[in-house]
C-alpha cells in the first residue's frame, strides 16, 4: 500500500475519530518516511484533539518546516 492510500485511509479513520486505529496509520507512515509532512500535519491534529495541545502544535509546526508551501 502507497504512502497515499495509507494516508486516506487514515483520514476515514480520523473522521470516523476512530484516533487509535488513525494513530497506528501515521505511524506505519513514519516508519517508511519519518520525514511525510502530510502525515505529520494531521497527527498533531489527531494529539490537539487527544488534550496534548502543545505536543500537537509543535507536530504541525514541524510539517510546515518540512513542507512550507
Amino acid at each position: 500500500m502507497s504512502i497515499d492510500d495509507t494516508i486516506n485511509r487514515a483520514l476515514v479513520l480520523h473522521q470516523s475519530s476512530a484516533l487509535d486505529a488513525t494513530e497506528q496509520n501515521y505511524c506505519a507512515i513514519f516508519k517508511t518516511n519519518p520525514y511525510q509532512s502530510q502525515a505529520r500535519h494531521l497527527v498533531g491534529v489527531l494529539v490537539h484533539q487527544r488534550g496534548e495541545t502543545v505536543k500537537g502544535a509543535a507536530l504541525i509546526k514541524s510539517a510546515s518546516v518540512l513542507a512550507p508551501e
